[in-house]
């Protein structure tokens, strides 16, 4: 297996050589290259035959190949992502434009913590934590608390436009 091309998080290029000269920090972990392998081990040297794969080698990354045919002959493409699990609130806090303390705020919210609860969690005092919760309601174009956790969590859309 030969790393030929890979990209950083922020989408910038850069070329990876493998071979006997290359840094070991240039290669894939033991897991991680035992992981591709598992997935590729069915791979014909037909791209038809060949389905995308999915593992998950540690709890907290998930790897992904799929065949890539080129000018070369065919490549094996690998995605590495941190894993999120359904109960995330990174995808919302994203979407709302959540700041990190709000988060914190409606994690403990979650949890059903009270505002008295919260600020001692917290070492805030109670009118910030509800300057946070009016915050995000604001953010959220909800109309109270329940209805703030109910589009963080997917259930309800934000309201159409007039």
């Amino acid at each position: 297996m030969q790393i030929v091309l890979t990209w950083t998080s922020q989408e910038q290029r850069r070329a990876a050589l493998t071979g006997l000269h290359t840094r070991l920090a240039d290669r894939l972990p033991a897991v991680l290259e035992e992981t591709v392998r598992a997935l590729i081990a069915g791979w014909q040297s037909d791209p038809a035959t060949q389905l995308p794969g999915v593992a998950r080698p540690v709890p907290f990354l998930v790897v992904h190949t799929q065949p890539v045919v080129g000018p070369a002959g065919l490549f094996i493409g690998v995605r590495i992502d941190r894993f999120q699990p359904s109960h995330s609130l990174v995808e919302p806090a994203a979407r709302f434009h959540i700041s990190p303390r709000e988060l914190e705020v409606l994690a403990l919210l979650l949890d059903g913590a009270k505002l008295e609860e919260i600020a001692e969690a917290l070492n805030i005092t109670t009118s910030t934590v509800q300057d946070h919760i009016k915050s995000m309601v604001d953010k959220t174009d909800s109309r109270n608390r329940t209805e703030l956790i109910a589009r963080v969590l997917g259930w309800e859309s934000a309201p159409e436009a007039p």
